[in-house]
């Protein structure tokens, strides 16, 4: 069979896969767009994922055949409304959350409120609408062709757009650069392949014009803590697998100017300093006072872990979150025999080899890997473990409230760490905030673990890092005489009762108010549900069966279960970027072979159904208590404690994949089906939320309840309708 006779074939099959590839692939744009650009998305993580699953539900109801002609338009407008906000200043903005901590909230103002409930839906609406065109054509294939080939062939291009966004994220393309495969694909519909009857250069220039709108300068590009007169710079914008990474160099005034320093921002805030010259001549030369200010206390507080004991040795020291070596400087000077430098971001390590020297001391080896991961499983051991002033503002997935430092401040962590010191080693652990309650919860969860042996101090610090909290841990802290630093105060804060007193890997929400509901959060949430019912509504009026209740609650179930995997599944492989794009690929093939399993074997499959619902409560019920940490120490083996681990956790996802297929090859409309089961997704996105306030491992009872009302609107279904499938 020649090319052209396979395509005639095939068209439609074909088309169906390029589509859900663009679909899966724009998802992910958006969510990564929204969330590196705008610091609101910090707080409202969910919103791009819910904007998309809205927009292909409701384009998969309507199935407007001008729909898909007007992406390139939708695209435009996009990107256009993002760039023109930012331009406003919108980007830097973090929310007024009552609960839930953000950096600098305390130095830079917030809108009003009611400016939010205006910003927040514009900047979700271009995602909607480019996904209801997406999501149109999409019904209008699923209509066309046989319900379950028509799905396997979905989830393929889904999966296959997937990979290929991991891949070209791994390869830190560029906003702009990711561009190029969607527009490729509108270009080539809009030129012929399809809907020859509209004028297709229209198309074409708004596609080329929508690049260029990325190109359009916005200063700031991140939230500084100062400006100094010696920055002369242009900021430079690196795009990592993780995150959105702004740096600015620091040079000497004219003539002659030297680098001397580097501020990063991470997604449009402050993140970090490097200060490479620590000569106190040179320093007295600087011009800005503040910024003298700033290297002095740096200083002091990257050399505090060296200077509490003369008597400690150095053999082997690991610095945790080593950023771009400040901790790696000092540790050189303090002539430590051999430095393991953890950092997790590949662009980080990239500029700290680029501007500091101490990374390429003899003695220093940099390690590109998630803290908590490395903390799992090496096991060499340590005289001095630095935490290095270790935080975060990315999450670690699509939809995830888990940042990526959460696992680091955990009850678990600091008992992996203590179990790698050497009989007479410390541990070091500074933190910055002057936040009272996430200082009282990180007081506590350190003595958790450490009980007496530890001192708790606070600096004195004037231009940099007031309030940073540091602990120091020895095992015979007690017995030895501990210098401290006239910088800093010791303190002995007295144990502050409440629910989530300690941080553990089930909850290891280090940067939300426990006990404390954000009515703010709950108010916006209320809006965007309120505005989803406009182009909805539509489709709940109809009058649905049982069966598509079903494969509402189903789809409920299956993101909220998506969410919770990626959350405890960084415990395992690290919050690295590679870990949501293995869940989310997993996810996805583990669903594409049940669908294969349903075609081959429907019969069987179909008679089944109760039992595999009765596999997939038990499934959900073992994953529930199983602690990852304990489970891999009572292993005993990382890598054979990691597989099986997995396997319980991604195991329910092939069952419910089994019976989705089932009752959407049941329904009487495949596009239809597919609306209320995208729809029951984004409520799935929102109980996510409750992890705030139960911890992760409970948010599977929730999704089993979501299946649980499945599996009865599935009985009552059965109860009263013919079983035969439609092939």
């Amino acid at each position: 069979m020649n090319v052209l006779n396979f395509y005639k074939r095939y068209s439609k099959y074909i088309e169906l896969f390029v589509i859900s590839f663009l679909s899966l692939f724009i998802e992910l744009y958006v969510i990564r767009f929204l969330g590196c650009n705008f610091r609101i998305f910090i707080i409202f993580k969910a919103l791009p994922l819910i904007a998309c699953f809205l927009g292909l539900g409701v384009g998969f109801n309507y199935q407007k055949s001008y729909a898909f002609k007007l992406a390139p338009l939708a695209l435009f407008l996009f990107i256009l409304s993002a760039v023109l906000l930012d331009y406003k200043g919108i980007g830097l903005c973090g929310f007024p959350s009552m609960a839930n901590f953000q950096w600098q909230n305390n130095l830079f103002e917030n809108l009003s409120f009611s400016k939010y409930l205006v910003i927040i839906p514009v900047l979700c609406f271009g995602p909607f609408f480019l996904c209801y065109t997406i999501g149109s054509q999409l019904g209008i294939l699923f209509t066309e062709l046989p319900a379950l080939p028509a799905y396997s062939i979905d989830l393929l291009g889904a999966i296959c757009g997937s990979i290929i966004f991991s891949v070209l994220s791994y390869a830190q393309c560029t906003l702009t650069q990711l561009l190029i495969i969607p527009i490729f694909i509108l270009i080539t519909y809009s030129t012929g392949f399809q809907f020859k009857s509209v004028k297709w250069y229209f198309k074409i220039i708004i596609l080329v014009l929508t690049p260029l709108l990325l190109l359009i300068p916005i200063e700031p590009k991140f939230i500084s803590v100062f400006a100094p007169p010696s920055r002369q710079d242009v900021q430079l914008t690196y795009w990592s697998p993780l995150q959105r990474i702004d740096s600015t160099l620091f040079r000497t005034i004219e003539p002659n100017p030297k680098i001397f320093g580097l501020e990063i921002g991470v997604n449009r805030s402050h993140y970090q300093f490097l200060f490479t010259n620590n000569n106190l001549d040179f320093i007295n030369k600087l011009a800005s006072k503040r910024l003298k200010g700033i290297i002095t206390d740096r200083i002091s507080q990257y050399e505090i872990p060296f200077t509490f004991s003369p008597q400690q040795k150095l053999d082997n020291v690991l610095i945790i979150g080593a950023g771009t070596g400040q901790n790696v400087i000092a540790a050189v000077q303090n002539h430590a025999k051999h430095i393991d430098a953890v950092e997790i971001d590949p662009i980080i390590i990239k500029l700290g080899k680029l501007y500091n020297p101490s990374f390429h001391n003899d003695n220093v080896r940099i390690i590109y890997d998630d803290a908590r991961h490395f903390l799992n499983t090496t096991k060499q051991k340590y005289d001095l473990i630095i935490f290095a002033t270790l935080d975060s503002h990315s999450v670690s997935g699509q939809g995830s409230s888990v940042r990526l430092d959460c696992y680091v401040y955990t009850k678990e962590s600091l008992e992996s760490a203590k179990r790698l010191l050497n009989p007479d080693g410390y541990i070091f652990l500074n933190f910055a905030s002057n936040t009272k309650w996430i200082r009282e919860r990180l007081i506590n969860t350190a003595r958790s673990v450490f009980e007496d042996n530890l001192i708790i101090l606070v600096n004195k610090f004037k231009y940099y890092g007031s309030y940073d909290l540091s602990f120091i841990y020895n095992p015979t802290l007690k017995q030895k005489n501990i210098y401290i630093s006239p910088d800093f105060i010791k303190i002995n804060p007295k144990p502050v009762n409440f629910s989530h007193k300690v941080l553990t890997d089930d909850y290891p929400f280090l940067y939300v108010q426990p006990d404390v509901i954000d009515w703010y959060y709950l108010m916006i949430l209320g809006e965007i549900l309120i505005l989803s019912l406009i182009p909805s509504y539509k489709v709940f009026a109809q009058k649905a069966n049982a069966l598509y209740w079903q494969l509402f609650f189903l789809g409920s179930g299956f993101l909220l279960l998506e969410l919770t995997n990626i959350a405890r599944l960084t415990l395992i492989y690290g919050t690295a970027w590679y870990t949501s794009a293995l869940v989310i690929n997993g996810i996805l093939i583990m669903t594409w072979i049940a669908n294969l399993i349903v075609m081959k074997f429907k019969p069987l499959i179909e008679r089944l159904q109760i039992k595999i619902y009765c596999w997939l409560f038990f499934l959900l019920l073992i994953s529930k208590f199983i602690m990852v940490n304990n489970f891999l120490l009572w292993i005993n083996n990382y890598y054979l404690g990691s597989f099986i681990l997995m396997l319980i956790l991604i195991l329910p996802v092939f069952f419910a994949g089994l019976i989705f297929p089932i009752a959407f090859a049941k329904a009487d409309s495949q596009s239809k089906a597919f609306t209320y089961n995208l729809l029951g997704a984004i409520l799935g996105g929102i109980l996510e939320y409750c992890s705030f306030y139960i911890g992760n491992s409970w948010l599977i009872i929730i999704s089993a309840a979501l299946y649980l009302i499945s599996f009865i609107f599935y009985l009552k279904f059965t109860k009263n309708n013919d079983l035969t499938i439609n092939s």
